[in-house]
């Protein structure tokens, strides 16, 4: 016979169950976005709207650049929030949100700088008839950044690779190859500052302890910035495999229009319709790291 006092002397030896830690609350999509902007009363056209970015915000065509309303920015923030969400990264105050058939507003932090936009503007006049999203203005409240730009329709080539033939994939390759040329075709001489067309400065993920760097001006000093990187290897094996380059290195001149973050995710296309298997390139997206680089 158990002692009816068990329970209470003994209850700590029985088996406890497993207690869950309770389930944080779900986030609504974009509540980072409505957190930032829900005090901001004005927002600043920072480069011109297009007609038709203008019609779909109800903004007058004729503003003036760094212009000023408190309706735009009341209906640019309920657009947003109504509008498909393509792509969101809430750490990095960053989304892509489709709003229209033909536009898209990507979102981001303004401490990131606007090169995109500018290389974006460049390309257009450049290689307007590229597959390249086209710049629709550029919005600014407080410290975001509203980005409009042209839609690119399509999925990324990172999900439709693995369903591709040889010779669709083959068929990728070979309109990366003609839109890639294209691009590097567009030259830059040394002396002029490298990195995005507007100077803001050049880029490399790889050295951790600077975002942009002024002050490279040609294809050498971009050389020896990259070395100058922090190194997990010693002095002696750095020098040694710069000295495999020292021949090339001899002879970099100028530099070229590059992307500077070309990944299957920043590749879009569609399915063709008179190829099976095959897909067309509709967009390369995601400029913010290009520029003029060796």
């Amino acid at each position: 016979m158990i002692p009816t006092s068990y329970d209470r002397l003994y209850g700590w030896a029985n088996p406890k169950e497993e207690q869950k830690a309770p389930s944080p609350p779900a986030r609504e999509p974009l509540d980072w976005l409505r957190q930032i902007t829900d005090p901001i009363t004005t927002a600043t056209i920072m480069y011109p709207l297009s007609a038709q970015a203008s019609e779909l915000l109800n903004q007058p065509l004729a503003a003036d650049d760094m212009s000023r309303t408190s309706t735009l920015a009341s209906t640019l923030k309920d657009l947003c929030l109504k509008s498909d969400i393509i792509f969101e990264l809430s750490i990095r105050k960053g989304a892509v949100l489709k709003f229209s058939q033909d536009l898209v507003i990507k979102t981001f932090p303004i401490s990131r700088g606007f090169a995109e936009y500018h290389n974006l503007q460049y390309l257009a006049e450049k290689t307007p008839d590229l597959p390249i999203p086209k710049p629709h203005g550029l919005i600014i409240l407080d410290s975001i950044g509203f980005m409009l730009m042209s839609y690119v329709p399509g999925t990324t080539l990172q999900k439709a690779w693995p369903s591709l033939s040889p010779d669709g994939k083959l068929s990728i390759q070979k309109q990366l190859e003609e839109i890639l040329s294209r691009i590097r075709e567009i030259r830059q001489d040394d002396g002029i500052e490298l990195g995005d067309v507007q100077g803001e400065g050049v880029k490399d993920d790889r050295i951790m302890d600077m975002f942009s760097r002024k002050g490279i001006t040609t294809a050498r000093d971009f050389d020896k910035l990259q070395f100058s990187a922090k190194h997990c290897a010693s002095p002696f094996y750095v020098k040694l495999i710069r000295s495999f380059l020292e021949e090339d290195c001899k002879t970099l001149r100028g530099s070229v229009f590059t992307h500077g973050d070309l990944k299957k995710s920043n590749i879009v296309a569609q399915e063709d319709p008179e190829n099976a298997g095959h897909f067309v390139i509709t967009g390369i997206i995601d400029w913010e790291d290009s520029g003029f680089y060796p």
